[in-house]
C-alpha cells in the first residue's frame, strides 16, 4: 500500500492498531483538528515527500458545529464544506503529483427535527446532498481528488454498528472497532482501484452456481432459473454478472459436464439471461479444472492473478486454491439467499472495482471474441497469409489528453508485453503528457474484424538529442501480427522530425513479461549492459523493411 497520511475533524489514531496488525506501521495521522491547517502549511506531514496519498475523513455533526442544532442553513453549511475544498486546492496545486481521498458527509439518522426533514424546508437531508454536490462538483477539476464512499459502509453495515458514541465523550472517537475495520478495508479497495490492481477476468461453474441443478441429470426443464423463489436468486445472479462485463470484466466457463447439456441449456432456457456468446472461453469437459484453469488464462493471454474463480463445490475451490494461489477464489455463501449482496461485497468491490469506464472497457467482450476469431483463423493459415488477410490499419496519436485514463490503464495491465512494466496513475501519465520534454504515444488498432481501441503505449523522455524510452507496451491481444514493430517505427518517424539522433532503453525482467525480453535486440539496438540498449535512429530505420518483413 502507498504511505498515506490521515486527516480528519475527529480523532481517528484507533485506525493505528488495525495499520500494526496489516503490518503497516509508517503511515502518518494529523493531529486531532488539525486537517485545515495541515493542508495549507507546507511544513505539515501531508507534504513529506514519501506520502503520495491523503485521506480526509469528515464528520458532519463536528463540521457544522452549533448549526447542527439550529435549523438547518444549506447556504452557511456549505461554506463550511467549501473551506476545506478551498484547503485541498491549495494542497493539489502544490503537490500535482499527490492524491486526496475525501469522505462524502454521512448525517446521523437521529436529528431533533425528526419528521420536518422530509416534510418542510427545514431538512439536513438536504444539506447533506448540497454539500455532497458540492465535492462532487469539485472533482470536476481536479482529478487527483477521488470520493470516499463512506455513505454505502454505513448503509451496508448500519449505523448503530458503525457508530459506538461512548467513546465520543472520552476521548472524541467516533467509532466502534468494527466501524474502523470497515472504513480501512473500503480505502484500501478504493486505492487498489485507482492503482489499477483489479482483475480482468471472471470464471464461472455451472451447476447451483449460475442456476439451481444438475444439467446433465435434471434437464433442461427442471433447473432453477426463473422469476421466483431460489430461481429468482440465480436470474439476478446472472443479471449481475452481465453487468458486470459492461465495466469491461471478461467472463469464462470452467465447468465438470457435457459441452452440449451445457449448450442447450443457454440456447434452450426461457430464462437464461446470461448468453453462450458472453464467455469469451469456455472450458465445459470433464477435466481437472486446475487445468482447464491454466488453458483459459493461455488462451486469453492473462496471467493466472488476473482471474477470479467462482463455484458452489468446496472442493473444487479448494483444488484451485492449492494449485493456483494465484488465482482469487472467495468462499461461496452458505445462505443462497445472500448470493447477490455477497456477488457484490465479496467479489466486485474486493476484485473487480473501477473508477473510470473507457471505451475498451465497454467493448472488452468483443475485443476479447474477435481475438479468439483471429486465432482461429490463425491456425488454418501461414503466418505472413494471415497477417496480410486481417489487413491491419494503425493510428499513432500523441499527447492526447482525451486518452489519459486508457494509457493510464495500459501502464496498470499490461505485463507480457511491458519492457519496464511501470505502473503510472492518471496523474502521472498527464504529467508527461504536459511535458514538453516528454511525449506519449497512443496505437489505435483495427483490422478486418473490427476496431480495438487503443492497444499500444509508449512514454518517452527527450534530453537533447537522445530519445529515452521509459515505457514501452503493446495488449497481448494483438502479439505476433508485427504491430510492437509498426508501433516502434512510427515513434522513430516522428522523432526524427524533432531532430533526435540517438535512442536508449532499458528493460526491466519479471516473471510475467518474459515474452518481450529480445525485442530491443530483434528490432537492432545494441545492448551496451545487461538490458540497457541504445542505437544510432538513422541505423535502425534503415533496417525498417526487413523487419517488418512478413516472410
Amino acid at each position: 500500500m502507498q504511505k498515506v497520511a490521515f486527516l480528519s475533524n475527529i480523532n481517528m489514531d484507533p485506525l493505528k492498531s488495525h495499520l500494526r496488525d496489516m503490518g503497516i506501521e509508517d503511515s502518518h495521522f494529523s493531529g486531532y483538528n488539525q486537517h485545515l491547517i495541515d493542508l495549507i502549511n507546507p511544513s505539515s506531514i501531508v507534504y513529506n515527500d514519501d506520502v503520495e496519498i491523503v485521506y480526509m475523513h469528515l464528520d458532519a455533526a463536528e463540521l457544522l458545529k452549533d448549526q447542527f442544532y439550529t435549523f438547518p442553513d444549506v447556504e452557511a453549511a456549505v461554506e463550511r464544506i467549501d473551506d476545506v475544498l478551498n484547503a485541498i486546492k491549495t494542497f493539489v496545486t502544490r503537490c500535482p503529483h499527490k492524491y486526496v481521498i475525501i469522505s462524502n458527509i454521512v448525517f446521523p439518522p437521529h436529528l431533533f427535527l425528526t419528521f420536518l426533514d422530509l416534510n418542510t424546508e427545514y431538512s439536513f437531508t438536504k444539506v447533506e446532498e448540497a454539500m455532497n454536490q458540492r465535492i462532487t462538483d469539485f472533482l470536476k477539476d481536479h482529478s487527483n481528488v477521488i470520493i470516499y464512499d463512506f455513505d454505502r459502509i454505513v448503509k451496508l453495515h448500519g449505523y448503530k454498528v458503525i457508530y459506538d458514541e461512548k467513546y465520543w465523550y472520552l476521548g472524541r472517537i467516533k467509532y466502534s472497532q468494527f466501524g474502523f475495520q470497515k472504513i480501512l478495508e473500503e480505502l484500501f479497495h478504493l486505492i487498489a482501484t485507482f492503482r489499477g490492481e483489479t482483475k480482468k477476468v471472471l470464471v464461472l461453474d455451472l451447476d447451483n452456481t449460475i442456476w439451481g441443478g444438475v444439467i446433465g441429470e435434471d434437464g433442461c426443464g427442471r433447473i432453477q432459473l426463473s422469476e421466483d423463489g431460489i430461481g429468482r436468486i440465480y436470474r439476478d445472479f446472472q443479471k449481475m454478472i452481465k453487468a458486470l462485463t459492461r465495466t469491461g470484466v471478461v467472463l469464462a466457463i470452467n465447468s465438470k459436464n457435457n459441452e452440449a447439456d451445457a449448450l442447450e441449456a443457454f440456447n434452450n432456457v426461457s430464462m437464461m439471461h446470461l448468453k453462450w456468446d458472453d464467455f469469451v472461453v469456455k472450458k465445459i469437459n470433464w477435466n481437472n479444472k486446475v487445468l482447464n484453469m491454466q488453458e483459459i488464462a493461455e488462451e486469453l493471454k492473462v496471467s493466472l492473478d488476473s482471474m477470479v474463480f467462482i463455484d458452489d463445490n468446496a472442493f473444487e475451490r479448494d483444488l484451485v486454491r492449492q494449485h493456483l494461489p494465484e488465482v482469487c477464489v472467495p468462499e461461496f455463501p452458505d445462505d443462497l439467499a445472500q448470493l447477490n449482496s455477497w456477488f457484490v461485497s465479496g467479489v466486485v468491490y474486493p476484485y473487480f472495482s473501477k473508477l473510470h469506464v473507457t471505451k475498451e472497457d465497454l467493448k472488452k467482450t468483443e475485443h476479447y471474441q474477435r481475438y479468439m476469431r483471429r486465432k482461429e483463423e490463425e491456425y488454418t493459415l501461414e503466418l505472413s497469409d494471415f497477417i496480410e488477410a486481417l489487413n491491419i490499419k494503425l493510428t499513432l496519436h500523441k499527447n492526447d489528453l482525451n486518452l489519459k485514463i486508457r494509457l493510464t490503464q495500459l501502464t496498470q495491465k499490461t505485463n507480457q508485453f511491458n519492457l519496464t512494466t511501470k505502473r503510472y496513475t492518471e496523474m502521472e501519465v498527464t504529467s508527461f503528457i504536459e511535458n514538453s520534454n516528454s511525449d506519449v504515444y497512443g496505437l489505435n488498432y483495427e483490422d478486418k474484424y473490427g476496431a480495438e481501441g487503443t492497444i499500444g503505449e509508449a512514454i518517452i523522455h527527450r534530453e537533447g538529442d537522445v530519445a529515452v524510452f521509459d515505457t514501452y507496451l503493446i495488449s497481448c491481444r494483438v502479439i505476433g501480427r508485427k504491430v510492437e514493430e509498426q508501433f516502434f517505427f512510427l515513434i522513430l518517424d516522428d522523432l526524427k522530425t524533432k531532430e533526435v539522433r540517438s535512442i536508449k532503453a532499458n528493460y526491466i525482467p519479471t516473471k510475467k513479461n518474459m515474452l518481450s525480453k529480445d525485442f530491443y535486440k530483434r528490432i537492432g539496438m545494441h545492448e551496451i549492459k545487461p538490458n540497457e540498449f541504445q542505437a544510432d535512429l538513422d541505423e535502425i530505420l534503415s533496417h525498417r523493411g526487413e523487419l517488418l518483413s512478413l516472410s
